[in-house]
């Protein structure tokens, strides 16, 4: 299995459809062929672009008509992977995701620092500018990067010659 292929049924198996929903999901790729569900993708990212654009927070200031309950999930989430998994500081986390943020979506001014504000409002200015999918997104890539990666179990101090 391809990594594309895999990453294309994570996300089957991360939604809610059922078992049922599946086969005929699966049935109507039977019978539409592959170019026509390439097609209904493009509409649908055609479609959530252009959403995204008509709903998108102007710069002259947050969106107070966005969801609270939802955004602080996302906080607590990403205090648990970065803060929690990770064991990362909270100024580590933020310049490292930070970091990952510019790499991702090429936007340089747009994400604020840490500053002297706590991690979460820091997160939440965050989500004023960065869609929740992808900044979720990042996270999760980071906090695989650093759990995953080889750590020598006595690590060595660095001596100053």
């Amino acid at each position: 299995m391809t990594s594309s292929t895999g990453r294309a049924l994570l996300l089957l198996a991360a939604s809610d459809l059922s078992p049922a929903d599946l086969r005929t999901f699966a049935r109507w790729i039977e019978r539409s062929g592959p170019y026509q569900l390439l097609d209904a993708i493009d509409r649908l990212r055609h479609t959530a672009d252009d959403t995204q654009r008509a709903v998108r927070p102007s710069a002259a200031g947050p969106d107070y008509g966005a969801p609270i309950a939802k955004s602080a999930g996302l906080t607590a989430r990403i205090e648990q992977l970065l803060l929690g998994e990770a064991g990362l500081t909270r100024t580590q986390a933020a310049d490292l995701l930070r970091s990952e943020l510019r790499q991702e979506t090429g936007l340089f001014d747009d994400i604020p620092v840490l500053g002297k504000i706590s991690f979460r409002d820091w997160v939440e200015r965050v989500t004023e500018r960065i869609p929740e999918s992808v900044l979720l997104h990042v996270v999760t890539r980071l906090r695989n990067k650093l759990v995953h990666s080889e750590k020598p179990d006595w690590p060595l101090r660095k001596t100053q010659d």
